[in-house]
């Protein structure tokens, strides 16, 4: 009977703790939230680093300027090819907290 008691007092004191994540999370399984609230010069120092340790890219892709505002980006500048301004945007859009980039790069021949 004691054994019984106490195993229902552990599974009860589990639900509790369960119901309490829950509440904290949401459903039960949903994930934490991960959205920082991170500053646009953040943002834009998080860009540019991302865009610096990309060897692959050339050395005018990798110094675009990069201007955040509101977690909009625009980037200017000029680079060789128009596959390398898609992989920029990419790359700034996957910095967390950017909401939108405009691609204001040219093409240089």
């Amino acid at each position: 009977m004691k054994n019984q008691l106490a195993l229902l007092l552990a599974i009860a004191f589990l639900g509790v703790a369960v119901n309490a994540q829950e509440g904290a999370y949401g459903r039960r399984g949903s994930q934490r939230p991960t959205m920082m609230n991170y500053s646009d010069s953040d943002l834009a120092s998080m860009a540019r680093r991302s865009l610096e340790r990309d060897t692959t890219l050339s050395h005018e892709a990798r110094n675009v300027n990069i201007k955040i505002r509101d977690g909009r980006a625009v980037l200017q500048g000029a680079i060789s090819s128009p596959e390398e301004g898609d992989i920029l945007k990419k790359k700034v859009m996957a910095v967390e907290g950017v909401r939108d980039v405009q691609n204001n790069i040219s093409i240089q021949e």
